[in-house]
């Protein structure tokens, strides 16, 4: 699992995530990789927590979808994520629980939204929010309105560890706006070695 905060401010949607990949047998610290993926096409970005491998999975599905918008690609989420799972099953991959959020500028809205789809074992899940939170923790908005609430967060969610939940690596700021994707990192934590 991962940390993945989306906010949607009335001027950009921020995504702010850590980069550790924890191996899945329970071997510890395995790499950092950025999460959060551009989609310059449909001005927007995908954020993946479970499978690493959906990682490079994702892109794909969007493209080769033949969205032509974000609002198109967030319409259709659940059903693109749903195909991520079934081209890492072909592709001989086990596939536990998986999350993608879709978040960008939605020409329809006039604003910025984030559509996200869960799914378990035991279940399935397609919403959208202003604030995601994952993992989630107890939270006021007002604690989290700022950079520096949102900087604390993710720190609240590395040192729980909530459900085995490892935050770790690079804490990594993406914002979408209208006109465009940036990324910045704004912390590193230098206690996360990558196993060799």
């Amino acid at each position: 699992m991962t940390a993945i905060n989306v906010f949607c401010d009335s001027d950009a949607v921020r995504v702010y995530s850590d980069t550790l990949v924890v191996d899945p047998s329970g071997g510890g610290a395995e790499a950092h990789i950025h999460k959060v993926i551009p989609l310059p096409q449909l001005n927007a970005v995908a954020a993946v927590s479970g499978s690493v491998l959906a990682i490079s999975v994702v892109p794909a599905v969007f493209t080769v979808g033949g969205y032509r918008t974000f609002d198109a690609a967030a319409r259709d989420l659940g059903a693109a994520v749903d195909r991520v799972r079934r081209q890492l099953r072909q592709s001989g991959q086990v596939v536990g629980d998986m999350g993608v959020f879709l978040a960008g500028w939605s020409e329809a809205s006039g604003r910025t939204e984030c559509h996200y789809a869960i799914r378990t074992a035991k279940d399935s899940s397609d919403a959208m929010g202003d604030v995601v939170t994952m993992p989630q923790m107890p939270v006021a908005l007002a604690e989290i309105a700022d950079e520096a609430g949102r900087v604390r967060l993710i720190d609240n969610q590395r040192a729980s560890n909530s459900s085995g939940v490892q935050v770790g690596g690079a804490l990594v700021k993406t914002t979408v706006t209208r006109s465009g994707i940036g990324t910045c990192v704004l912390k590193r934590w230098l206690d996360t070695a990558i196993a060799a």
